[in-house]
Parts: C-alpha cells; sequence; structure tokens
C-alpha cells in the first residue's frame, strides 16, 4: 500500500502542487487495495472533488461534484478535457500535459461543476463517455 499511495503523492508533488496551496483543495480521503496493489487520493474544494488513482501502475484522475458523491458520478479527465477543449483526448493517463492542462483550466473546471452548471455539465459529460464507448466498441 505505501508504495503506491508514495507514486500519487510523488506525482502530486511533482505536477500538481497548485491543487493543495492555500486556499486550495484540501485531502478528503484516500486508500488501497493490498490484493491489487492500486491506491486513491481525495481532494475536495468547494463544489468539486478530485480523485487521484493508480490502477495497474498507472495514474488518472477524475473529477466528481461534491453534491453528486455515489461511484457513478466520476468523470475522467480525458472526457472533461474533451468538454474543455472540443477536442478528443485518446487516452485518461495522466501524464505531464494533463496536469498542465488542469493546472491552466482549474478555474473553468470548477465553474463547469459548480452548483449553477453542474446538471448542464454532467449531461454533457455523459453524452461524451458515450461517444468514448461507440468510438471504442463499435
Amino acid at each position: 500500500m505505501l508504495v503506491e499511495m508514495e507514486e500519487i503523492l510523488r506525482y502530486l508533488m511533482k505536477h500538481c502542487s497548485f491543487l493543495y496551496s492555500p486556499n486550495q483543495f484540501r485531502f478528503v480521503d484516500s486508500g488501497s487495495s493490498e490484493s491489487f496493489g492500486n491506491a486513491f487520493l481525495v481532494l475536495e474544494h468547494e463544489d468539486l472533488c478530485v480523485q487521484f488513482v493508480r490502477d495497474r501502475g498507472q495514474i488518472f484522475l477524475d473529477f466528481q461534484p461534491t453534491s453528486k458523491k455515489s461511484k457513478r458520478d466520476w468523470y475522467s479527465i480525458d472526457i472533461v478535457k474533451q468538454l474543455v477543449t472540443g477536442k478528443i483526448e485518446p487516452s485518461a493517463e495522466m501524464d505531464s500535459e494533463k496536469a498542465e492542462f488542469l493546472k491552466n483550466n482549474l478555474d473553468k473546471i470548477e465553474q463547469l461543476f459548480s452548483t449553477a452548471n453542474m446538471e448542464s455539465t454532467i449531461k454533457k459529460l455523459r453524452e461524451l463517455e458515450r461517444a468514448r464507448a461507440k468510438r471504442l466498441f463499435p
């Protein structure tokens, strides 16, 4: 467990330290699975939760409105990025480019998940998820 969580924390420190600067996100949950070597770390700020997941040696990032805390309401960075940029993102795995996108677009993403925009955003994200499923599984 320790190694998997350390990998997430190292990624955060190297690429996403802006998230936990003063008056930003706070750590709210974490966990791991010893049998599979996976781990997760959740941060929250106002209307938005972000979840870093280490799964099979890869780091992923998902977004969720704080008012909709269920397993169904997490949206991967590739879909959120597509909503913001209008361009299809081929992978959900985190890298330095996606971290830079997050840094540059965090205000926009928080606005999308705000109480006022949440329902519209979720509807669009679900449409993008369906389109992705059709591309991957024709």
